[in-house]
C-alpha cells in the first residue's frame, strides 16, 4: 500500500509539472485550447489555470487546431503523432 502511494504521488507531481509546462506553451503560441490522443486540454479564462480532461473523437468543447504550416504545435514534440492521427481520420 505505501508503494502505491508513494507512485501515486510521484504521478501528481509529473501531472503538474507536465501541466505547467502545457499551460506555458500554449500561453507562448496563443491557444486557448488543443486536442490531441483523446485529451483535451483548455485553458480556463480568467484564471491561469488548465483544465485537462480525456474526450471522445466528437468532444463538445470548441478547439482551435489551425491545420498545415500554420499550426504552432505541428512538428515539435506531438508532431509526428498529430500527424499520424490526422491522417487517420482523413
Amino acid at each position: 500500500m505505501g508503494d502505491t502511494r508513494d507512485q501515486m504521488n510521484r504521478l501528481r507531481q509529473d501531472e503538474a509539472s507536465d501541466m505547467q509546462g502545457c499551460l506555458t506553451e500554449m500561453r507562448a503560441k496563443g491557444l486557448t485550447s488543443y486536442r490531441h490522443a483523446g485529451v483535451e486540454l483548455a485553458r480556463v479564462p480568467g484564471e491561469e489555470k488548465l483544465r485537462v480532461r480525456t474526450s471522445k473523437e466528437k468532444a463538445t468543447a470548441e478547439v482551435e487546431e489551425p491545420e498545415g504550416d500554420d499550426n504552432p504545435i505541428a512538428g515539435g514534440e506531438f508532431g509526428e503523432d498529430r500527424q499520424d492521427a490526422l491522417e487517420a481520420e482523413g
